[in-house]
């Protein structure tokens, strides 16, 4: 099955992508292919529209570049054993103007200061973004870090920061967020679960990153 991720309707590391045939295949034209597992479903109708408002008006967002959200299934209908749970695959595509893509396309990602700096970077930002969200009445806390370290996606090396966090007091959940050197711009893949729910969300989460098959300009 191939999903057009811009369609309103519902919608770790490997030297070459792998496919798994009951896995749904996400196509973003010119940037890249990656699947997602039966238990997730693209974001789409109402709940999209809210979480879109929280992205702009509580986090200040404004979308210059592609955005895809994968969740668990049955979100979007509001079945009530989905909002019991928690997973999130956000695809960010930004253009060359994008900070972490001048920062990266301009520095020796293998260098160690540079990952030093870079993690300096990033948690700065997710704490930035954590004190918006609490400002705006919805209180997040960075609960830990991970820190950040170099790892090799379908032979591009990329960028790997892992942190927890907690919203409104919530069971904590698991980040890993990456970013991808994709035709000379940033593919930023996040991958969350609740940490109580590993036992459904993990194994597939770092087979889903082995996936990417990202186009070649």
């Amino acid at each position: 099955q191939n999903i057009d991720p811009f369609d309103d309707a519902p919608a770790a590391t490997s030297a070459s992508p792998v496919r798994d045939p009951t896995w749904t295949t996400v196509s973003i034209p010119n940037i890249c292919e990656y699947q997602i597992p039966p238990t997730m479903e693209l974001q789409a109708g109402l709940y999209r529209e809210i979480a879109n408002q929280y992205h702009t008006q509580v986090l200040h967002i404004l979308d210059s570049g592609i955005r895809v959200v994968a969740q668990q299934k049955g979100l979007n209908s509001m079945d009530k054993e989905a909002r019991s749970r928690y997973a999130r695959v956000i695809i960010d595509y930004k253009p060359a103007s994008d900070g972490f893509a001048q920062l990266l396309s301009n520095s020796p990602i293998l260098d160690r200061d540079f990952i030093t700096y870079f993690d300096t970077e990033m948690k700065s930002l997710v704490n930035q973004e954590a004190a918006q969200s609490t400002a705006a009445g919805t209180p997040v806390e960075i609960t830990s870090w991970g820190g950040t370290q170099v790892v090799n996606i379908n032979g591009i090396d990329s960028l790997k920061t892992v942190y927890s966090r907690s919203v409104n007091g919530a069971p904590a959940v698991s980040v890993s967020s990456f970013k991808i050197p994709v035709n000379n711009q940033i593919l930023s893949v996040s991958t969350s679960y609740r940490e109580k729910e590993a036992s459904l969300w993990a194994d597939d989460l770092k087979y889903l990153i082995n996936t990417f098959d990202f186009s070649k300009k």
